[in-house]
């Protein structure tokens, strides 16, 4: 087995402590001075580390500005080959149809129950959302995945369910595997952002029905580039 450069060993690192949440997209990482003293190494690891995470998209360097979380990693992702969880495709798909029809009720119940102040605070994910989609396709740096997970805890506030609202909370990680798998196979980002403003729409007029529907769509859609993206579907 090839030993780990210090790197490699220090990307790890970082990595472990964003998705513990010590740092959320968009917070500011330490210097790569404070980092070598930290790791009691000198800038040329951390500097290879700061690259890792820079070519997963973990993390952005701004010049003169510093070193910023751009996306948290789902915790079940590894650089290895044999994760098991990413490799279950059967959990992928199941874990997809748990939201479906988790979210697909809530936003119907969104749809009866949202207030004006809902509207204004889903209405802003779904132009955050979209303005995100549009940095990504630029290539610019992006929020995208916290941008879209915003969205839908939106509309599961809207809801004014605890139920609804604590079950998108409890399950971060399992969201963050769908949205990776999703962006990572290069998910059409227009049918996100037409997805989004159905389900928006639907909320907005009042119609449960339709934002059932529109909620179940989405993710049923999410489901099937799962299910013909993942690395045993594609012998990756």
């Amino acid at each position: 087995m090839k030993k780990k450069s210090l790197g490699e060993i220090i990307s790890e690192d970082i990595k472990k402590e964003i998705i513990s949440g010590k740092y959320q997209a968009g917070d500011k990482l330490p210097t790569e001075r404070e980092l070598a003293e930290y790791y009691k190494v000198s800038r040329v690891p951390v500097r290879e580390a700061i690259s890792l995470l820079t070519q997963e998209d973990i993390v952005s360097v701004k010049r003169s500005s510093g070193i910023f979380v751009t996306n948290v990693p789902p915790s079940f992702i590894s650089s290895g080959k044999n994760t098991p969880y990413l490799k279950n495709e059967v959990i992928l798909q199941e874990s997809v149809q748990l939201r479906c029809l988790i979210e697909s009720e809530g936003s119907r119940q969104a749809a009866v129950h949202a207030n004006a102040e809902d509207i204004i605070q889903i209405q802003e994910s779904l132009f955050r959302s979209i303005d995100e989609i549009r940095k990504l396709k630029a290539g610019q740096d992006h929020y995208f995945f916290q941008a879209d997970a915003d969205f839908h805890l939106a509309v599961a506030n809207a809801s004014h369910s605890d139920f609804f609202t604590n079950c998108l909370s409890a399950m971060p990680q399992i969201i963050s595997n769908h949205q990776y798998w999703s962006l990572k196979n290069t998910t059409p980002m227009d049918e996100v952002v037409s997805y989004h403003t159905s389900i928006f729409e639907a909320i907005l007029t009042k119609n449960p029905d339709r934002a059932y529907e529109a909620m179940y769509q989405h993710l049923s859609r999410v489901k099937k580039l799962l299910t013909s993206k993942t690395p045993e579907n594609t012998g990756k």
